[in-house]
């Protein structure tokens, strides 16, 4: 029993060759030394691979897997179905996790029985970190005998990263807790609907124990991000995604807080430049009034600072973007999210 596995540590690896080396340092470094490494490398076309192979030589904890034609989510799914350890832990294979990282979550979790312990994080970047992303890794101490969904909207932490968190593996198999492998961004943000909804008693510490680099070249944060479209897009399957998941189990969440969280992607996706936002803005005040949206919603979807600028580029906004008909979506859905009897 002494030498039984005390955490899995899954890292799915792509194209991470530059970073890769790192971020295996920061694992097989730690103080917990009861652990096994898991890197699943899919589709890349570095030394990746080669680079895990040299390591898993020097450490019988590391294991290797190459997978063809998978994503991050089928990666990680398949992580966990083969993880031995008593609790999981995802890390992405371009960031680093403190040396004692891993034994102080472990003990906090084993101290409480905990189903999740969640812990901060530093975000180092050489670009303006967005103030999202420094709420989301400033964690406070709490621990809760009794978790409830409301934990998604009322404690730091829990949304969106996967990173930030020790997942017990009984817990996360008995409610079968999984990435989607049809969402190429947002899944982590899914999987945190799933766990909350579920956890019973969940740790939050304020430790910043991960070492998160954001926006880096080659990551996959940055590729998506480069691309404003796209990444409405997928957030908006992300949204259909959740209603979906909650509606199905019955998952009752505050209407108003629910709508707000999706007003908040949204918001973050279409203000990520400047025609963007000034076209935002100048369908909102038309939508507003249609939906009769009011209130705190209101002032939160529709914070005006320059009208002359909103109309003066909704026509170059129209021809180069054609966003027209997404926004529109999107303040439907949020409608619909309000009037639902079943949220």
């Amino acid at each position: 029993m002494k030498n039984r596995i005390k955490v899995s540590v899954i890292i799915p690896v792509y194209r991470a060759e530059k970073y890769l080396q790192r971020c295996i340092n920061s694992v097989i470094q730690q103080t917990l030394k009861e652990i096994e490494i898991i890197f699943i490398e899919h589709d890349s076309n570095d030394n990746s691979l080669e680079i895990l192979y040299q390591n898993a030589e020097k450490d019988f904890r590391i294991r290797v897997y190459s997978l063809q034609n998978v994503g991050v989510s089928e990666s990680r799914n398949f992580g966990s179905s083969i993880a031995r350890g008593e609790y999981l832990y995802f890390m992405d294979a371009d960031d680093e996790i403190h040396k004692k990282a891993l034994e102080i979550v472990y003990k906090k979790a084993k101290s409480k029985y905990c189903d999740v312990v969640v812990f901060g994080a530093k975000v180092v970047s050489e670009q303006k970190i967005p103030s999202w992303i420094r709420r989301a890794t400033l964690t406070k101490k709490k621990y809760y005998k009794e978790c409830n969904e409301m934990l998604l909207f009322n404690e730091r932490g829990t949304r969106p990263f996967v990173w930030n968190k020790l997942y017990k593996r009984k817990f996360w198999e008995k409610n079968g807790i999984h990435f989607p492998k049809e969402l190429t961004d947002g899944e982590d943000q899914f999987v945190q609907f799933m766990v909350f909804s579920k956890a019973k008693k969940v740790y939050f510490i304020s430790n910043k124990l991960y070492k998160y680099y954001y926006l880096q070249n080659d990551s996959a944060m940055n590729r998506c991000l480069s691309d404003n479209i796209y990444r409405v897009e997928q957030h908006l399957k992300l949204v259909d995604y959740i209603l979906n998941y909650l509606g199905e189990y019955q998952i009752n969440l505050d209407k108003n807080k629910l709508a707000k969280w999706y007003i908040e992607i949204i918001i973050n996706d279409l203000k990520s430049d400047k025609k963007m936002r000034y076209q935002y803005q100048h369908i909102v005040k038309k939508q507003i009034k249609i939906l009769g949206i009011s209130g705190e919603l209101k002032k939160l979807l529709y914070p005006i600072k320059d009208r002359r600028s909103i109309i003066k580029n909704s026509a170059i906004f129209f021809k180069e973007y054609g966003m027209l008909a997404t926004i529109e979506y999107s303040l439907e859905r949020i409608q619909q999210i309000i009037e639902r009897n079943i949220l």
